[in-house]
């Protein structure tokens, strides 16, 4: 990329975004688990994020519970099902599973599909009781469009960031153009990665022998060093998995 794109001269070309989507955390939106709250009168609330690409799943409770953060890895399957699910739990066969998943006692679940603008699964934002065991319509209705604004702002919030990170590597491009000492390929692979886009084998050598990436079958994972680099400065990445093999290469 040269200097003269900051002018308009040049098209630049667009790149297929391969690496992980960039992702955000569930704890970003506590206001909506705040509102989630307030409008259903539930005890708690779940938001559950699962990255469509690597089926990587993140979980938050609301109010925080250090045993639920603790102990529940996942909702049972049963509560997951897509769109708007209320489900009594009380006296049935399913609170055998919710208890073994971590969350005794629930008589309640309540959860709403949280989907990006292409119609994929982000999620799922849902209010939990131990007392109740149904709610109003009015409330449900409430809950739904709470669900679309909770989608939306994951939606906006991924994209600002992989914005975000794809200036950033576009200005060290630049400064590359003027010094090609200026930046090392260890740092615009990581940007690289950041923003949703393969590093070049150059950039992913120079990654793995600084200590911020690893392969493994054929896939470059970040370090935990690089990860919390990048999260410091509000870059989410979600893990990434090696290919099995079955799986087949990424277009």
């Amino acid at each position: 990329m040269a200097v003269a794109h900051l002018y308009g001269l040049t098209p630049i070309q667009s790149e297929t975004p391969r690496a992980p989507r960039m992702s955000v955390e569930p704890i970003d939106f506590s206001t909506v688990a705040d509102l989630a709250l307030s409008i259903s009168g539930c005890a708690r609330v779940c938001i559950r994020l699962a990255n469509p690409d690597t089926g990587e799943v993140r979980m938050a409770f609301f109010p925080e519970h250090r045993r639920l953060k603790g102990e529940v890895k996942d909702l049972p399957e049963a509560l997951l099902a897509q769109g708007q699910a209320v489900v009594p739990i009380a006296g049935t066969p399913l609170a055998q599973q919710v208890a073994e998943a971590g969350m005794p006692g629930l008589t309640l679940y309540a959860g709403f599909t949280l989907r990006s603008q292409e119609g994929r699964s982000l999620g799922v934002l849902a209010v939990m009781d131990t007392q109740r065991s149904d709610l109003p319509e009015a409330v449900l209705v409430q809950l739904g469009q709470l669900a679309e604004i909770l989608s939306r702002g994951i939606g906006m919030a991924a994209s600002t960031i992989r914005t975000m990170a794809r200036q950033s590597l576009g200005l060290m491009q630049d400064l590359l153009e003027l010094d090609q000492g200026a930046v090392g390929p260890e740092v615009t692979g990581l940007l690289r990665y950041a923003a949703g886009r393969e590093p070049s084998e150059a950039e992913s050598l120079a990654m793995r022998k600084a200590g911020l990436a690893v392969e493994a079958e054929g896939v470059l994972l970040l370090t935990p060093m690089a990860r919390d680099m990048l999260y410091i400065h509000g870059f989410r990445v979600p893990k990434r998995k090696p290919a099995g093999p079955s799986d087949e290469p990424a277009a």
